[in-house]
């Protein structure tokens, strides 16, 4: 029997303008630079460092199992930009939050960084996503 992914992040349908902001730290593996090769810790577990966004444009794309494409607004850097902590205040469904998302659903979840001059872009992660969860609500 397959068991229900755990979600990196829930929100409750419904419930975007009244709801903490989502907020994640956006971190890059460590390399050696050197070698090239990923940097292990004392447990043999890949080590990963904070983004620095410094003069960066963060968004949050999702796609829903039915493959609809999302593009939230630009995420707000919380404190000092090297910490690599970013927030989103979804807003009341009909506002600035697309109406797809009011949808009950899972949605694979990156984010896209983009440099100071918009051209080089990165996501987060770059292998796979992270699952963004709308749980429906049991109010009106």
């Amino acid at each position: 029997m397959a068991t229900e992914a755990e979600a990196d992040f829930t929100i409750k349908q419904n419930d975007f303008g009244d709801r903490e902001p989502l907020r994640a730290t956006l971190e890059q593996l460590v390399v050696d630079a050197e070698t090239g090769e990923p940097v292990l810790d004392g447990e043999g577990q890949e080590q990963f460092e904070p983004i620095d966004l410094t003069g960066k444009t963060i968004h949050g794309l999702l796609e829903s199992a039915s493959k609809v494409k999302l593009k939230t607004g630009s995420m707000t850097i919380v404190g000092e930009p090297k910490k690599g902590i970013v927030e989103y205040q979804f807003a009341a469904a009909g506002e600035s939050t697309p109406a797809d998302l009011a949808i009950a659903s899972d949605y694979k979840l990156e984010f896209e960084i983009l440099g100071a001059e918009g051209k080089s872009r990165q996501s987060v992660p770059n292998v796979g996503y992270y699952l963004l969860r709308v749980e429906a609500s049991s109010g009106p």
